[in-house]
């Protein structure tokens, strides 16, 4: 994992329900292939 800035581009990015912040494209491929935070596996829910 990488650190993410929000100072240059907050809008390329996504929290989860348990306050963890990911790239959307990230987690969105991730979302693909699990329905659970990648950080802490909690489920996500469905968008």
């Amino acid at each position: 994992m990488t650190a993410i800035d929000l100072a240059h581009r907050p809008n390329d990015c996504m929290i989860t329900p348990c306050d963890h912040f990911f790239h959307s494209g990230c987690l969105q491929r991730w979302m693909d292939i699990k329905m659970e935070c990648p950080t802490c596996r909690r489920p996500l829910p469905p968008a």
